[in-house]
């Protein structure tokens, strides 16, 4: 909930965005009460969400670079930039963790070999919990993952384990909208 204006320079961010219940704040909700557990006060708290939220936008830009070629290293130093951008700021942030994590997703399947089950429970689990963050970065991670493995040496067998491994994402898609 919004409960004032960005341009009110008396206010922080605790004190202008209040973490509630609703589907909306999945995700940052989480890392709000594992920090509140913690003993951290509720500013300090939704500090760690949204430190938490950049650092992964960062790392996951800084990994999928490195993953697609390692030479152009340079490139990935455009993540810092990037994090900083209209849904961050907007204070979308289960977007914005969601995308994150889906960048993640996508650098870990980029620069893979070969699929094996181990590899796709772990494409399971990771996509399920993007999915419960935010649907849409999920499910643009989970179309770009079966390019990835349709290109790949085994296309069907790799088609499928991804298919399979993005099925409890596609579950929890349809059952929160």
């Amino acid at each position: 909930e919004v409960h004032a204006r960005y341009l009110e320079p008396a206010l922080g961010w605790p004190e202008i965005y209040l973490l509630n219940w609703p589907i909306t704040v999945r995700g940052a909700l989480e890392i709000h009460l594992l920090a509140r557990a913690l003993g951290a006060s509720s500013g300090l708290a939704h500090t760690v969400v949204l430190d938490v939220a950049l650092v992964l936008w960062v790392g996951a830009f800084f990994a999928l670079v490195l993953r697609l070629n390692p030479r152009r290293w340079p490139v990935a130093l455009l993540g810092l930039g990037t994090a900083f951008q209209l849904s961050f700021e907007l204070g979308v942030l289960p977007f914005f963790l969601g995308t994150g994590a889906a960048l993640l997703v996508i650098a870990l399947e980029v620069g893979a070999t070969r699929s094996s089950l181990a590899r796709d429970a772990l494409l399971l689990v990771a996509l399920y919990l993007v999915a419960r963050v935010h649907a849409h970065p999920a499910a643009l991670a989970g179309v770009l993952v079966l390019a990835v493995r349709a290109a790949g040496p085994r296309p069907v067998r790799d088609v499928v384990g991804a298919v399979a491994a993005g099925l409890p994402a596609l579950a929890v898609a349809l059952a929160t909208s």
